[in-house]
């Protein structure tokens, strides 16, 4: 048998291939206690449990053999995948179509983009592509930005006066 079976076998109660680090009953066991399982995770009878552990055997042949364990083990790095499906999926929402124009096409791309030269980088491209001064934009959104705070804060504080 093989370790990838371990978790099938320990689950029907048989610690041969289970390792110390994980298998609370060979720990027990390795100490002279009895031990007893969690009720909401008990251990199977091979023979009264048959159906299902012929069941999860078949799977266990299936997805345990070395190839597929080998294909398991490849070099990419799948938080990666996670994070770009998560800004795709921010930046372009199901809800919304976007399908039928070229803006689904734009907003992915603008996504990797950033992922690859970030932000910084991806809108000084932009900026150059487009001819515009980056000073003068920074300026113009730090104006804005000055103003609506400065906006705010006269509202909330003639809204104070007023209540007070």
């Amino acid at each position: 048998m093989r370790k990838s079976e371990a978790p099938l076998e320990h689950c029907f109660d048989n610690q041969k291939f289970c390792m110390h680090s994980w298998c609370y009953k060979l720990q027990a066991i390795e100490q002279g206690l009895s031990y007893e399982p969690p009720p909401h995770r008990p251990f199977f009878d091979k023979e009264q449990d048959r159906g299902m552990y012929i069941q999860l055997q078949e799977i266990f042949d299936k997805f345990g053999s070395e190839e597929s364990i080998k294909e398991s083990m490849h070099l990419f790095e799948t938080q990666l995948n996670e994070a770009l499906n998560q800004a795709i999926g921010q930046t372009c929402p199901k809800f919304k179509l976007l399908g039928t124009s070229m803006t689904l096409t734009t907003r992915v791309s603008k996504v990797l983009f950033v992922r690859n030269i970030g932000y910084k980088g991806y809108y000084a491209q932009v900026f150059e592509a487009l001819r515009i001064n980056q000073q003068d934009c920074k300026q113009h959104y730090f104006d804005t930005a000055i103003t609506r705070i400065n906006r705010n804060k006269i509202r909330n504080y003639s809204g104070k006066m007023s209540t007070g």
